[in-house]
């Protein structure tokens, strides 16, 4: 988990919700769009990263200044002409998403901390009416690492590093009393992917500080993207276009109340915090500090997976860890208010699944020990996401050891598109090997306590890829198999 003093001071000080919604499909170009466009794609006509302006298969519904829907900078630009707007973004395809000639400042510095520094430095020497700052980074960690990985959480950190600096200044000049700061997301994340239609990718946060807003208001009216141009346009005492169909996030100010009713909402708590966030249990043991950002907060566990409560365990002192272990942990206050659970799994060197990856054009599993691997690596878990491939056209060879704590009857499911087979023990047990789109199999066998070798095999051709293999058994339902059940020896 993330250390973010300076989010939480937003939170503390502002007005969230962390139940935002992005638009369909959760990729960038769309939301990025629509978040200052505000209106969704079948209006602006913007479906994909690969929209460019003289290439597109929806029209906009509305034109602005220019050739594409209008944005707020060309909102800002025509009803506050003497206003300077600035866009500094770190990711270059944002620059093309709306009007050049509404712009004064258009910067697309490289990195996360160039793009930062560009904009305290703007800020500091003349405060533009309109700024927008876009840092890439958090969705590159995703993308390499994974949502939810350690990397993808130091990222988070760095982002909160970098909204510290632009605290600092708003705070330093005496600027936040006079203005607006909205913190949000183009989308979020699932494995190492977004796109799809999960809630995971399709939830964002939504944040705002600064002039008239609610000190530690949780939001319970619903807010989607294209409501952060409106918002944007609210505080600035702008009229919208007709064209746009967001709606302004008022109940966030003082003087507005909720349009819906507020039930079943408590108070925000934070999420505890791990520390080590991320390391493995080595000989000796790790030792695992839990705490939260809250001066009232109790903390309660779980070790076997199952969701903690009231009457958990409550966390007094750091844990001893010495073997593989799911924590789960949820914050607690006295009014009742309580985080979402936090998990975090801790292995031993030991764990992992090893992978073999191979390159070439097959119809069929490819005979593995007749071929030389492109790479091979070890990864926590059967995660085709987690594999460092190219696009189509490659084959995965899957090994790993899965312990077995009770003797009995097992279910495997193996689902994949392209093709696929699982081999227990050395011995078949599920067959997919052809080509075509996703399909499930399931196999059972009976499997002593102890370590039972587990082999995958799994070929792409084109188009989509996809591999997930889970189990079931004595005691539990179908699941995906645990990293800390599954050994490289």
């Amino acid at each position: 988990m993330a250390a973010t003093p300076n989010l939480n001071r937003v939170i503390r000080e502002g007005a969230f919700t962390f139940k935002a919604r992005a638009v369909l499909g959760t990729s960038s170009s769309q939301n990025w769009a629509s978040m200052i466009m505000g209106a969704g794609p079948e209006q602006h006509g913007i479906t994909s990263n690969g929209w460019e302006r003289n290439s597109y298969s929806i029209e906009p519904t509305a034109l602005g200044m220019e050739d594409i829907f209008p944005t707020i900078f060309g909102l800002v630009r025509q009803q506050i002409p003497e206003a300077k707007t600035a866009s500094i973004y770190d990711w270059g395809g944002f620059g093309r998403l709306y009007e050049k000639s509404a712009v004064d400042v258009d910067k697309n510095p490289e990195g996360p901390e160039e793009t930062m520094a560009e904009a305290v430095a703007l800020i500091t020497e003349e405060l533009p009416v309109f700024t927008f700052i876009h840092l890439d980074h958090v969705d590159g960690a995703g993308h390499t690492y994974g949502h939810g990985s350690d990397e993808y959480f130091e990222s988070i950190e760095l982002a909160d590093q970098l909204l510290g600096d632009l605290l600092d200044v708003l705070d330093k000049n005496n600027h936040l009393q006079n203005t607006l700061l909205i913190i949000t997301s183009d989308h979020g994340g699932i494995g190492t992917r977004h796109g799809g239609e999960s809630m995971e990718e399709l939830e964002i946060p939504w944040l705002a500080l600064g002039a008239g807003v609610k000190p530690g208001k949780q939001i319970v009216d619903p807010v989607d993207t294209y409501d952060t141009a409106a918002t944007a346009a609210f505080a600035l005492g702008l009229t919208p276009p007709y064209a746009w169909i967001g709606r302004p996030v008022t109940s966030a100010f003082e003087g507005h109340s909720d349009h819906v009713p507020a039930t079943n909402v408590t108070s925000y708590a934070p999420m505890p915090r791990f520390s080590p966030p991320f390391g493995k249990i080595e000989e000796g043991g790790l030792e695992l500090i839990l705490s939260a950002d809250h001066a009232n907060a109790a903390i309660r566990y779980t070790l076997d997976g199952s969701e903690p409560t009231r009457n958990s365990m409550a966390y007094e002192e750091p844990l001893k860890l010495e073997k593989p272990t799911i924590i789960k942990a949820k914050t607690f206050i006295e009014n009742g208010g309580e985080s979402s659970a936090f998990s975090k799994e801790y292995l031993t060197s030991n764990n992992g699944v090893t992978y073999k990856y191979y390159e070439g054009e097959w119809v069929a599993l490819p005979a593995f020990d007749q071929l030389q691997p492109v790479r091979t690596n070890i990864i926590s878990s059967f995660d085709l996401t987690a594999v460092q491939k190219r696009a189509d056209y490659y084959s995965i060879h899957f090994q790993s050891y899965l312990e077995v704590e009770q003797e009995g009857t097992y279910t495997f499911e193996l689902m994949s598109d392209d093709g696929s087979m699982l081999w227990v023990n050395g011995e078949e047990l599920i067959n997919l090997n052809r080509p075509g789109g996703a399909r499930t199999e399931k196999g059972e066998l009976s499997l002593s306590a102890g370590r039972h070798k587990i082999e995958v095999g799994y070929f792409d051709t084109y188009g989509d890829n996809v591999m997930n293999v889970r189990y079931a058994g004595p005691g539990f339902d179908m699941q995906q198999i645990p990293a800390r059940n599954l050994f490289i020896e």
